[in-house]
């Protein structure tokens, strides 16, 4: 029988690649198959080179989320679980698991896995420069600057300790001492990422800092990797330094005028609106190998060239961003796995001598604690606090993979005694372990941004006479413009511009780049270049509705790129910074919405909705215009007021409208027939109260008003509730009600049960829904500012969507 055979002689392996942390890769004449012919022919398939490179993958990936489950409750994060998984499957299964350890972990297969670890660096890092935003490093102001560096000098502490810790010792050479000192004194920008996105601060105000602080000092890091690769490498030659030197300025020039032109060039040819065509990226994805090929061949470390042409990839839409997306997961899920079983395998606790570990182990602790503690004192001086500056301090002590990658690679050329490489290993999780559950304890982010609003929130109903009503509307693409513009054009209140302002917001979820951003439309627009973006569109939008109608209110265009789950905590320091009462946002289940978001966008509403210091308003946009002309604004709105705060507030923002001409508004104020025998008690009589006096004093300012209809409608019970709701006319573009109805709650009980979308409330739901005139009146559901109830948003979330 013919059986396909994939051969490996370990006579052919180098000598040199074979010791890394004191394992050595013994030669073997063994012919090992790469496949199985199956247990029925007595073929155990564990001999085999891919079915034990398969076992072991498949092990790592149920162990590391078995730990990530486990671990999670102490904010652990998923590059702890994934090096615990490695020590797992290796030192420990070769101690307590021998027999299973020896079939999975032959030579051979181990070459095998320790070369395609390779590959998912290679890929990885890759990755890594096209998400990095080169451009922060020329944004970040001085104090982020005087942090950054304030920290990598303060680390300088550990040389004398190391140099004390070492003294007759050969474990360290004195130059290597140097660099792993400089190495602990880094912090890596991805790790930093991953962690602060696990925790839920990639978007709080002290995480962005982090963010910006981790990428200068990666900077410096990757600069300390190529000088690595070029001087300390052997041979020592002066003119091979050089040599690689050359090479090194060569790739980057390569980079800067080669291949990043041809991206450029790419993403000129590719239509609007239109991803990158496959044929690129598998181009691109060629390219990578091609440039790690290079990046050897010049005697450069296998590493740079990757990330060089990374950098010259350009991030986001439309090739960055559908090029993580598209092979992010394979090399994060399939490859990487391979490269943490290589950090397990070469960490040997139970079989080298434990000298080492108390001076390795006292080096590292005593960079980090350096580190630590400059940051900190320069964080204090810029005038930040001290709970934060601590927390800042731990955030860039974050370790992870780089560091690994760098032992191996010194272990690769003998610049570290073999015992050096576990307590090493060791030492850099213990950190990372260590710190990150004290970020999440110490650092909160201010969901409350000032304490003195704590009490009353900002709101419309509390604004002074004659204040500017300022809004902030959120949208995510450009059909949200369309349903935004009429509402903020009814607002206006045409003849009094300086009455009005909006605050627009385009949200943009982080995919293809590492960094969030946060910027005014115009420093937006600057960082991006020439090139066409979904911004530029739905501000273009704004600017043909502004040309073609009578309205000339101020609009300010931001554009927020962050994870979905932290997009609220900026939203809501913009509303308290700006004094903004009423934020308004796309409900989830609008017909332009995808389905794929609809989920994250719910979440986002919600946490407004629970975090907000002022009146929410949710949106649901049923796609018909009745209103639409070019000549004459018309707006019809019909104002449903059943009581409590939340009708209140609708009710305030409806008096606001009544000022502009082309309003036409009907409320409907719904109680119970008999409301002495609803208000139990005095709650719920000074609540009917505040509704009689907000109600009186709406008809009175309306009352020579010829466009204002007002109708009282009592009902005994849900039925007749929903049967009101249901007789309004079908001639509104929008219906307006509160999401919570106060002292009348006893009418709605019932209507809780069917509620699909807790957001809205059992009202709004019914108004959204396709029973209420076939769902073609769009419907805006306002929530006024309350202390936040932390249940609200976990209760929320269990209701079915």
């Amino acid at each position: 029988m013919n059986e396909e055979v994939v051969a490996f002689w370990s006579s052919e392996l180098r000598k040199d690649h074979d010791t890394i942390g004191g394992i050595t890769l013994q030669c073997t004449a063994k012919r090992i198959s790469g496949y199985s012919s199956g247990i029925w022919n007595k073929d155990d398939p564990l001999e085999h080179l891919f079915p034990a490179l398969i076992l072991r993958i498949t092990l790592f990936f149920f162990i590391s989320r078995f730990l990530y489950v486990l671990l999670r409750p102490l904010r652990q994060s998923r590059t702890v679980c994934n090096t615990l998984a490695g020590f797992i499957l290796g030192p420990f299964s070769d101690k307590f698991i021998k027999n299973l350890s020896s079939r999975c972990n032959q030579p051979l297969v181990l070459f095998v896995s320790q070369h395609w670890a390779w590959v998912g660096v290679i890929y990885h890092v890759f990755l890594l420069g096209v998400k990095m935003d080169t451009s922060v490093i020329t944004r970040t102001g001085k104090k982020v600057w005087t942090i950054a560096l304030a920290g990598v000098l303060a680390s300088i502490v550990g040389v004398p300790i190391w140099s004390v810790m070492n003294s007759g010792t050969d474990i360290i050479p004195m130059k290597q001492g140097v660099w792993m000192v400089l190495l602990f004194s880094t912090s890596p920008f991805p790790i930093v990422a991953e962690a602060l996105e696990e925790l839920n601060l990639l978007t709080s105000e002290l995480g962005r800092f982090a963010m910006s602080a981790s990428m200068l000092i990666d900077v410096l890091r990757w600069i300390l990797l190529a000088v690595d690769a070029s001087v300390l490498q052997q041979p020592y030659a002066f003119s091979d330094t050089v040599k690689r030197i050359g090479a090194l300025i060569g790739l980057i020039l390569l980079s800067v005028y080669v291949m990043r032109p041809m991206m450029q060039r790419i993403v000129k040819r590719t239509p609007e609106k239109q991803p990158v065509a496959s044929v690129y990226h598998f181009a691109i994805l060629l390219a990578v190998a091609l440039m790690a090929f290079l990046s050897l061949t010049l005697g450069v470390t296998i590493v740079i060239g990757p990330l060089l042409f990374g950098l010259a990839v350009p991030d986001g839409m439309p090739l960055g961003a559908p090029l993580v997306d598209k092979s992010e997961r394979l090399i994060e899920e399939f490859f990487m796995p391979c490269f943490y079983l290589l950090i397990g395998q070469f960490v040997r606790p139970f079989t080298q001598t434990w000298a080492a570990f108390p001076k390795i182990f006292a080096i590292v602790f005593s960079v980090c604690l350096g580190k630590f503690l400059g940051v900190m004192i320069a964080a204090l001086h810029n005038k930040m606090s001290l709970r934060h500056a601590v927390a800042l301090g731990l955030m860039l002590n974050v370790k992870g993979w780089p560091e690994q990658m760098m032992f191996m690679h010194w272990g690769r050329y003998k610049l570290i005694a073999p015992s050096t490489y576990t307590p090493s290993a060791i030492a850099t999780v213990s950190v990372t372990a260590i710190v990150t559950p004290l970020i999440e304890f110490l650092y909160k982010p201010p969901w409350r941004l000032n304490k003195s609003l704590d009490e009353f929130g900002n709101t419309i109903g509390t604004m002074p006479p004659n204040s500017q009503l300022r809004v902030l509307p959120c949208v995510y693409s450009e059909e949200d413009v369309d349903s935004i513009i009429p509402l903020l054009e009814a607002s206006s209140s045409t003849g009094h511009q300086n009455l009005f302002s909006a605050y627009v917001i385009h949200l943009v979820e982080l995919s293809g780049r590492v960094t969030p951003l946060f910027e005014t439309y115009d420093t937006y627009k600057m960082m991006m270049g020439s090139g066409q973006t979904a911004s530029d569109r739905i501000v273009a939008a704004f600017d043909k509705y502004f040309r073609t109608s009578h309205s000339q209110f101020p609009v300010k265009n931001f554009t927020m790129i962050a994870p979905f789950k932290g997009m609220y905590e900026s939203i809501c320091k913009l509303a308290h910074d700006e004094f903004i009462p009423l934020i308004i946002v796309p409900f989830h289940r609008n017909p332009q919405s995808q389905t794929a978001q609809s989920s994250a966008l719910r979440e986002v509403n919600m946490q407004l909705q629970t975090y907000a210091p002022c009146t929410v308003g949710i949106l649901v946009d049923k796609g018909f215009r009745r209103h639409s002309t070019m000549l004459k604004f018309s707006y019809g709105i019909a104002v449903i007021f059943i009581g409590g705060p939340d009708d209140r507030e609708v009710l305030a923002f409806a008096s606001h409208l009544l000022a502009h001409p082309g309003v036409a508004m009907t409320v409907w104020r719904i109680f119970a027939s008999d409301p002495d025998a609803k208000d139990k008690n005095s709650d719920d009589a000074l609540e009917k109260q505040l509704d009689d006096a907000v109600t009186n004093e709406f008809r009175l300012k309306s009352l020579k008003n010829p466009h204002v209809v007002y109708h009282d409608i009592k009902v005994e019970d849900s039925v007749q509730l929903w049967d009101a709701i249901r007789s309004l006319d079908n001639n509104y573009d929008l219906v307006m009600v509160g999401r919570d109805h106060g002292a009348n709650k006893l009418l709605v009980p019932e209507l809780q049960d069917w509620s699909e979308n807790a957001e809205l409330g059992a009202v709004g739901d019914m108004l959204a829904s396709s029973d209420f005139h076939g769902g073609t009146i769009s419907v805006l559901v306002m929530q006024h500012y309350r202390d936040a109830d932390r249940t609200f948003l976990s209760n929320a979330m269990s209701v079915s969507t």
